[in-house]
């Protein structure tokens, strides 16, 4: 057993010489708005970094190579990486300790290893394609040409010492060109390769500078969203490879009015003033714009999302509330002090703070080896809160407001996966606990919601069973609107 690490400048590297150019791998911005958090590294990059540990076979070629996409790997952390070489096989594996990240299977025949013979650049796509549902049809063709890019390609193969690994350099173009047409024809934008099976002709000797690429859609499965491909590679005249593509597709998400279907409009909280922390995006969103539409002056916090505040601010505009942007970091004090006296300036009180803001939610295993992300995890999620209730705590006292916590209902029946979410959440739930009792003209209510319909899990597995935000919000601020006796010094608790 042994270790890898990728980094930022491997992913520009591999996305120069393939061509691939998938934003979840290259925009931190559009990746930030993933269930990831961050770029992920391509998954054929992480499967040539551990092609790269095995012993050269200079008097053999692939007859077959099989890898399994598993989980996301991201830049700057440690995986374990296991090998194993046998006379016709290898077999590599990436994991974060018990959790498979990528595995490959290559099996080998007596070959003569061949060259790509020329630097010739096709016409590619300039940007990784959006697709429908309705491009997925049975029988629906993509076909084209691709070239690698021969400098950074040559670049890509003395980074991870390729040569004469896993085959020969068309052997491994066939793997960034099916990095390709996954990210950027096939599904394209939305893509998660999941599998990628691939057979070698054993006649095939081309050495051209172009491939031919066809993909077939063989079966889409709407319900968890796996697009099933067979694909056939050719170089120069002849087939060089062709095999089976599996990737799963990620559907975009809009805004919805749920809210206003669940809770009609009204001026119930006329003059009343809110803000809520992480407030442009998914829950934050909804119950912003559910507050907004009962008369409600609703500060908006988020930190780089100003495209979807300013959408939600523009959506909201006939409502007998407003949205007021209040940009700035959850866990930066003085932003948040800025934002304080933005509040004070605005109408002088605050009759309730949401905290919503949370880091992405990854899995992880309580082992030594996820030990500084989980610790990582909690003091983040309890900075995104205790920074914005500090500033303000005193005052929604003032006003004898709602201090919301969004917890979540993991910390009644907690998730194998999520040791650190459950922790971080349990201990913003002492937090408020202890709020309760320091302010006791504050009233507290803790949110537990069931899966939502968000970012955080818009995988195609993650979105199954979960509920739209509109719904969860509407709930939410219904309960704050009914009149109810919370006891000074405790807690009130909504699990939806």
């Amino acid at each position: 057993m042994s270790s890898i690490r990728f980094t930022n400048e491997d992913v520009a590297l591999f996305s120069e010489a393939s061509h691939d150019r998938n934003p979840l791998h290259l925009s931190g911005a559009y990746a930030r708005k993933s269930p990831f958090g961050q770029p992920v590294i391509f998954g054929a990059l992480a499967a040539l970094g551990g092609i790269g540990r095995l012993d050269p076979r200079p008097d053999s070629g692939p007859a077959r190579i099989d890898i399994e996409f598993q989980n996301p790997v991201f830049p700057d952390v440690e995986y374990d990486l296991s090998v194993q070489d046998d006379p016709d096989t290898s077999r590599v594996r990436l994991s974060d300790g018990r959790r498979p990240l990528v595995t490959a299977s290559i099996t080998y025949r007596p070959a003569v290893h061949g060259s790509m013979t020329s630097r010739v650049r096709a016409a590619l796509l300039p940007a990784a394609q959006l697709r429908e549902a309705s491009d997925f049809s049975k029988g629906r063709a993509v076909t084209g040409t691709w070239a690698f890019d021969r400098d950074a390609y040559d670049r890509l193969r003395d980074r991870w010492q390729l040569q004469e690994k896993g085959g020969d350099e068309r052997h491994q173009a066939a793997l960034l060109l099916a990095s390709y047409v996954v990210g950027m024809e096939m599904p394209g934008r939305q893509a998660l390769f999941s599998r990628l099976t691939l057979d070698f002709d054993p006649g095939a000797v081309s050495t051209g500078g172009e491939f031919e690429y066809r993909l077939e859609v063989v079966l889409y499965q709407p319900v968890v969203k796996l697009l099933i491909m067979r694909v056939e590679f050719r170089l120069g005249a002849q087939r060089f490879a062709s095999g089976e593509i599996r990737a799963f597709v990620r559907e975009p998400i809009e805004m919805s009015d749920a809210d206003a279907e669940a809770l009609p409009a009204g001026d119930a909280l006329q003059g009343k003033v809110a803000c809520v922390v992480g407030g442009s995006r998914g829950l934050g969103a909804a119950i912003s714009a559910a507050l907004a539409r009962q008369g409600c002056r609703v500060h908006v916090n988020f930190a780089k999302s100003l495209e979807e505040a300013e959408r939600l601010r523009d959506r909201l505009r006939g409502a007998s509330g407003e949205i007021i942007l209040a940009q700035g970091d959850a866990a930066d004090a003085d932003s948040w002090q800025r934002i304080r006296e933005d509040v004070v300036r605005d109408r002088g009180r605050l009759d309730m703070l949401v905290c919503n803001a949370c880091p992405p939610l990854l899995p992880l295993w309580v082992e030594p080896q996820a030990v500084p992300r989980i610790q990582e995890h909690v003091s983040q999620s309890v900075a995104v809160t205790l920074t914005p209730l500090a500033a303000l705590v005193e005052l929604l006292a003032e006003s004898s407001g709602w201090l919301v916590l969004i917890s979540s209902v993991a910390v009644r029946n907690p998730v194998a996966e999520w040791p650190h979410y459950v922790a971080a959440k349990g201990a913003l739930e002492a937090l408020v606990s202890t709020v309760a009792i320091e302010y006791p003209q504050i009233k507290c209510l803790i949110a537990r919601p069931s899966r939502l319909v968000t970012e955080l899990t818009n995988t195609p597995l993650g979105r199954k069973g979960a509920i739209d935000p509109g719904v969860a919000a509407a709930t939410l601020v219904q309960w704050v609107l009914t009149p109810r006796d919370v006891a000074a010094g405790r807690v009130a608790y909504l699990d939806f």
